[in-house]
């Protein structure tokens, strides 16, 4: 598991930290338009202050959602 997960509680036991990794993964289905702004933001951080809060609260569930997907599939 990465260190991409730190806004997960601390203190879950192993068990509901993976049933909640799960639950991400599970979410996650592959969107080419959030890529590309993931993308852009990693070029430029500055690029998020462009999107509107809803976009970045989406982006950031999307980001979330995908790095659990991998972490339980690598």
């Amino acid at each position: 598991m990465t260190d991409q997960h730190t806004d997960i509680a601390e203190g879950l036991t192993p068990e509901r930290r993976a049933h909640v990794l799960q639950g991400r993964a599970s979410n996650y289905t592959p969107d080419p338009g959030y890529d590309r702004i993931l993308a852009d933001m990693a070029k430029d951080p500055g690029y998020a202050d462009t999107l509107t809060p809803h976009l970045r609260l989406c982006v950031s569930t999307y980001a979330n959602d995908k790095a659990a997907h991998e972490d339980l599939n690598n």
